[in-house]
């Protein structure tokens, strides 16, 4: 799946990563939550 594949991505960029990196995957995490709710109705 698209979405694990990325969320790896972005762990591994937390885990080296600073703050900004850290809201880059909060931002993506809120983003795709949104998709998946939009895609329900």
């Amino acid at each position: 799946m698209f979405f694990s594949k990325y969320y790896k991505q972005q762990l591994e960029n937390l885990s080296v990563g600073s703050g900004k990196e850290f809201v880059k995957f909060e931002t993506a995490r809120l983003v795709s939550i949104y998709i998946l709710i939009v895609c329900m109705i």
